[in-house]
């Protein structure tokens, strides 16, 4: 029988793999934009602390990926390793937003992600959980920039000024959209688990059938 809200260990093997996988192949992506941008820099407006701090999120993602793979192949507890997978990306995404702001480029977009792959690991309550973690950390990187308590580095010279009700509205978006998306994929995934212990009942009502026919 299947635990409320999580999925057969097979499933969540292969889903784990390919969560790893995607992940190195967009930061590759990435740092080849960088590397790019870095050697072409002449012909962009972009402040070389910006590359370098990309420089810095591709090299501590694929350490990261590098420890997510080898707990994946030695270790036998998924949800640590999905717990390790949640805590890095969530550092890395806030690290993007407090390093750049959240005006130019929408990182918080990335919250979601990662809100969508707790869900189907951990659950509705493991997502909500995470939410509620995004959530924290967007209400209080966007209380810092109000205040221009980041440094934000930013990528094009922009005139645009964050006022209170913009502040407020975005922050409770956000954090509603969170709550939602949470929702919304954690209903889901508990009809495909539901669907799946259908099927295997089923399957096995089957086998039993065919075991008393054949004796």
């Amino acid at each position: 029988m299947m635990h409320e809200g999580t999925l057969p260990q097979e499933i969540n093997m292969r889903r784990m793999f390919f969560l790893i996988i995607p992940r190195i192949i967009i930061v590759t992506f990435f740092l080849g934009i960088t590397i790019f941008i870095d050697i072409k820099k002449q012909a962009f407006a972009i402040p070389q602390i910006t590359i370098n701090f990309f420089y810095f999120i591709a090299a501590a993602t694929y350490l990261f990926s590098a420890i997510y793979i080898l707990l994946f192949k030695f270790g036998k507890n998924i949800k640590k390793n999905i717990y390790l997978q949640i805590a890095g990306d969530i550092a890395i995404v806030t690290s993007l937003i407090f390093m750049f702001g959240n005006t130019q480029v929408d990182y918080s977009l990335f919250y979601t992600l990662i809100i969508i792959y707790s869900v189907i690991f951990l659950g509705r309550r493991g997502g909500g959980i995470v939410a509620s973690i995004s959530s924290f950390f967007y209400a209080l990187l966007l209380y810092f920039e109000f205040y221009k308590l980041m440094p934000f580095v930013s990528f094009i010279k922009s005139d645009y000024e964050l006022g209170a009700a913009n502040a407020f509205t975005n922050v409770m978006v956000r954090i509603i959209s969170f709550y939602v998306l949470a929702f919304l994929v954690s209903f889901i995934v508990e009809r495909e688990k539901k669907a799946m212990s259908l099927l295997e009942e089923k399957e096995s009502a089957f086998n039993q059938l065919d075991l008393l026919f054949r004796s």
